[in-house]
């Protein structure tokens, strides 16, 4: 199953593919600063995410039989989520 956030791989699920939720908190709290300092919210321009990450639990994804290469990958995007301690993840896995 294909997930739009990492939390659902995190606590068990295959793979998620979306936003990266901690870059657009950080831009949104640029947007907070420049409205307290004056800015009219009307003129402030739109912005789409930038960020997005792929996610792949290799627990689940090795216990339906699927091997996913992640020669290359960073260690977050290739995980076995279950064996991770839930601070490392800042989750509350059990």
């Amino acid at each position: 199953m294909m997930y739009y956030r990492s939390d659902y791989v995190e606590a068990g699920g295959l793979m998620s593919y979306g936003t990266n939720f901690p870059d657009l908190f950080r831009r949104a709290a640029v947007y907070v600063d420049k409205i307290l300092k004056g800015a009219k919210p009307a003129d402030l321009p739109v912005e789409q995410p930038t960020k997005f990450e792929f996610i792949v639990n290799l627990k689940a994804a090795k216990q339906i039989g699927l091997t996913i290469p992640c020669k290359g990958r960073s260690q977050r995007a290739c995980s076995e989520y279950q064996d991770i301690p839930a601070s490392a993840t800042g989750s509350r896995l059990r």
